[in-house]
């Protein structure tokens, strides 16, 4: 063996040593540091633009002001959800996400969920149902914030992907085990639908769509990534379904605690918004 190759070996030796994947590890700690402490800066100048916008909106401005004024306001609310993205990632990278199960309740929290986002769907034109199966315990062990994100992700996620029709929330429960429940939550839309190429990889970290319809909405990326992982962590599966031109349905189910499987039976309640205004 020559000298000159010599360094290349050592190189790759060096590459698969405990102290090459240690100085790894560090790095990594290093950088998620950095991404926290930038976030936490920048969140003071957000919640600015954000909160000026808001009471903007609130006055009475012009017609173009008003346009001008809510594009703001929405890039701040968009920016400011890349950031929660950017800390879960973070923490995901490390094994940090943490799960604080409580008693709750999962109709009201899904129905809240809903009435947060039609705004976002009435701008859009679009109908947003909740279908509430009857055999779904209403109070549950669990944790709502990360169900919540979850929910959230995905709903949103139907809504930029779809321009007309509607996007339906449905949630459903199989048979009781003991007083453990797998609630699955199902997101069914009328948009473009994901290419069958695309679907495998569809929960990966910000992958793109090639030259389809379905690129121009944008709607891969951090969310779904971190909606994949929550669901992981909390015990749970995800997954999908779409036919191209016709929609898509995002479904993940979550073993939840019932807290009294006997008394906790509801009749079948469904919640809509219609695209009129509401308080």
């Amino acid at each position: 063996m020559s000298e000159t190759n010599a360094p290349l070996v050592a190189d790759r030796v060096a590459n698969d040593s405990p102290v090459v994947r240690v100085r790894a590890g560090a790095c990594r700690r290093t950088v998620n540091e950095y991404l926290v402490q930038m976030s936490h800066e920048l969140r003071t100048p957000l919640n600015a633009i954000i909160g000026m916008s808001g009471l903007i909106l609130e006055g009475e401005p012009d017609a173009k002001q008003r346009q001008y004024a809510k594009g703001v306001y929405a890039a701040g609310e968009t920016l400011s959800a890349i950031l929660n993205d950017v800390l879960d990632l973070s923490r995901i990278a490390e094994n940090c996400l943490t799960i604080e199960p409580i008693s709750f309740d999962l109709r009201s929290m899904v129905e809240e969920t809903a009435k947060a986002l039609t705004p976002r769907a009435e701008d859009r034109g679009l109908a947003l149902r909740v279908d509430w199966r009857p055999d779904v315990p209403r109070q549950v062990s669990g944790d709502p914030g990360r169900i919540r994100q979850v929910l959230g992700n995905l709903v949103g996620h139907a809504l930029h992907a779809t321009s007309r029709g509607e996007v339906v929330i449905q949630v459903a429960a199989d048979a009781a085990s003991d007083d453990t429940r797998a609630v699955l939550f199902s997101i069914a839309d009328t948009g473009v639908g994901i290419p069958a190429a695309r679907m495998e990889r569809v929960f990966d970290e910000y992958v793109p769509v090639d030259a389809s319809p379905y690129r121009s909405f944008c709607v891969t990326g951090l969310g779904l990534r971190i909606s994949a992982e929550l669901v992981r962590v909390m015990g749970g599966e995800i997954g999908a379904e779409s036919v191209l031109g016709q929609g898509s349905s995002f479904w993940f189910s979550l073993p939840l605690i019932a807290a009294d499987a006997a008394a906790d039976r509801a009749a079948p309640r469904a919640w809509a918004s219609t695209g009129g205004r509401a308080l």
